[in-house]
């Protein structure tokens, strides 16, 4: 008789009825990922607007090392949500502690909190109630992240996450769904305002291609919906990698599509960041 060397399949024990073997961890670590790169975009963004618009004159090395720490922030916010999806090992090769990154983060989050407060208060001679409140807002998400790392119940997956059952479709799918439904809203009521338009503005040639791009938009909202729809209800991974791949596809063409236009309007009317925030706050009050 000849043995079987077939590889061997273990039973995850569930904690409870209704309760994923990784107790939702690891789509908590993909908002995580998904938020501080994020996050890290939108500070570089702000940040370059902000010094080309020549707003970094005064207390420019402050204001260099504000955003450095917040961008420091965002990272150890994205390590720490891959920790939590994906495990991590150490050096050995032997499972680490996937909290190991989510304490880090909680640590220099709280930090930070309080040196932007007195960055705010002493340098920037903001009231005490604004530096307060700023430094307690950013200092609630690490709280509530140092509080999850260091819960009892989560004591036994310290030697590493067990890999759900449905290998965190469920949690990129819902993900997918929710930022996919906010986008095509958004690109909707968008696309609606600029097609109310008078005939004059829609005869501009800009007028016409602003409504092909976030025409252009809303199709890529809705391909982003229709993957994660489809990872809510498929039993496979097949038909949602598929869409997913399509929607991946699509939507860094139009990307580019969308970026390129824009290049164009900004070069064509010469903005800067000052001229634009001027001809907004005129076109509000007009």
């Amino acid at each position: 008789m000849v043995a079987s060397h077939a590889p061997r399949t273990e039973l995850v024990a569930l904690p409870s009825a209704g309760l994923p073997a990784d107790h939702g961890l690891a789509s908590l670590g993909l908002m995580m990922q998904l938020a501080g790169r994020t996050t890290s975009a939108l500070v570089a963004l702000a940040a370059s607007i902000a010094w080309i618009d020549g707003r970094f004159h005064h207390h420019t090395a402050w204001y260099g090392f504000a955003i450095a720490l917040c961008i420091a922030r965002s990272q150890l916010h994205r390590i720490a949500g891959r920790d939590l999806s994906f495990g991590r090992r150490s050096v050995e090769g032997a499972p680490a502690d996937p909290f190991d990154a989510t304490r880090s983060y909680a640590i220099f989050g709280v930090g930070q909190a309080v040196v932007i407060g007195l960055i705010a208060a002493l340098v920037f001679e903001q009231p005490p109630a604004a530096a307060i409140g700023l430094g307690a807002a950013l200092a609630v998400w690490p709280a509530v992240l140092a509080v999850v790392a260091w819960l009892p119940r989560f004591r036994p997956l310290r030697d590493g996450i067990p890999l759900g059952e449905d290998r965190g479709l469920e949690g990129a799918a819902i993900a997918m769904t929710v930022l996919g439904s906010y986008g095509a809203l958004s690109t909707a009521a968008l696309l609606w305002l600029i097609s109310a338009l008078s005939p004059h503005h829609l005869r501009h040639g800009w007028g016409v291609m602003l409504l092909v791009v976030f025409a252009l938009l809303l199709v890529r909202s809705w391909m982003h919906v229709r993957a994660g729809l489809a990872g809510l209800r498929a039993s496979s991974f097949d038909r949602p990698g598929e869409l997913a791949a399509r929607y991946a596809a699509f939507g860094v063409i139009s990307a580019f599509c969308v970026g390129g236009v824009l290049l164009l309007l900004a070069m064509s009317e010469r903005l800067t960041p000052r001229r634009w925030s001027a001809s907004s706050s005129h076109a509000g009050c007009s």
